[in-house]
């Protein structure tokens, strides 16, 4: 049977667990080519996996092509940029992406 977005998620956040982003990525371009469309999780795996990290570049490269599969951004995507903000330590930046929000 063909393997399902679950289960590429969880590939994907196993190898971001252990900083394998490039293998991630790798098999996340897999599963595109198999037909097999990333829901919110997938995209959230890779901006969690940026925003541990301070990469607030990257983290918001991954929120737009969130927005750009038609999801709508939420709390929990905003809650992953505050993040990468704050380890970023980019206060001021956080707060203006924060203002922009309403």
């Amino acid at each position: 049977s063909r393997l399902s977005v679950h289960c590429y998620n969880e590939l994907l956040k196993s190898l971001c667990r252990v900083d394998q982003v490039k293998e991630a990525l790798i098999y996340f371009k897999q599963m595109l080519s198999a037909k097999i469309a990333p829901n919110r999780e997938t995209f959230r795996i890779f901006m969690n996996f940026y925003a541990k990290k301070g990469d607030v570049e990257n983290t918001l490269d991954w929120l737009n092509e969130h927005k750009r599969s038609f999801f709508t951004e939420d709390d929990q995507t905003r809650e992953i940029v505050i993040q990468a903000f704050e380890r970023s330590g980019n206060s001021q930046k956080m707060i203006e992406f924060f203002e922009k929000q309403d």
